[in-house]
């Protein structure tokens, strides 16, 4: 750029009355704004494309943030899920437990009859006890 402008200055400053001379210099100084412009064009595009790219980073950056609450949330309810289950497994270890705690106990007809036979030896051991007397 600085080369045009001295290009310029030198052209506006110069007396040549040589038309042929004058027509190269102005050649030379289109040339060279023509290869300003493609550079400030290419500039621009480049430019664009940043944002646009800055925009779509932005785009996945929300997409990922999203992604990882959503995570959260699914690992906070597989706890509270997980907590449940424990809950669940030692509750029916318990009852599997106090099952056969109770399966070891006799029936109920079977200690009324075991009460009864006792009962009857306490009878038995009571007249004893009065005869012995």
């Amino acid at each position: 750029m600085n080369m045009l402008l001295k290009n310029v200055i030198k052209y506006c400053n110069s007396r040549e009355e040589d038309h042929k001379v004058m027509e190269t210099q102005f050649q030379r100084m289109m040339g060279q704004l023509s290869g300003l412009e493609y550079t400030m064009e290419k500039t621009r595009w480049i430019q664009q494309m940043n944002l646009n790219e800055a925009e779509n980073y932005t785009d996945l950056q929300r997409e990922v943030i999203e992604g990882i609450k959503e995570a959260k949330d699914i690992i906070e309810k597989t706890k509270v899920e997980l907590e449940d289950a424990k809950v669940i497994r030692r509750n029916k270890l318990e009852y599997d437990e106090i099952g056969k705690k109770i399966n070891e106990i006799s029936t109920r007809e079977a200690s009324k009859a075991r009460i009864k036979e006792i009962e009857k030896e306490q009878a038995q051991l009571r007249l004893k006890e009065t005869e012995i007397e």
